[in-house]
């Protein structure tokens, strides 16, 4: 199987360039496409076949939202510390 990797540096309305550098936990959904495949990059699929969906559905937003009864101090590390 020919393998291709496509990279594309995209830019804002500006026409600044940018990456968006995110770090994941694969493992959080289950292996899907695992044919073939070694365990990360089946894992790495997944989730973003996963994402994907959770996009094209609308409902991916609620995954960013503060989780309810996170007490203060827990916003002010998660904002400093990202």
């Amino acid at each position: 199987m020919a393998v291709r990797y496509w990279f594309h540096v995209p830019t804002d309305a500006l026409g600044r360039t940018f990456v968006l550098h995110a770090e994941i936990f694969p493992g959080l959904v289950p292996a899907r496409h695992g044919q073939n495949l070694i365990k990360d990059q089946a894992q790495v699929r997944s989730l973003a076949a996963w994402l994907s969906e959770q996009d094209e559905a609308g409902t991916l937003g609620r995954y960013f939202e503060r989780p309810d009864g996170l007490p203060e101090d827990g916003v002010v590390a998660a904002t400093t510390e990202g």
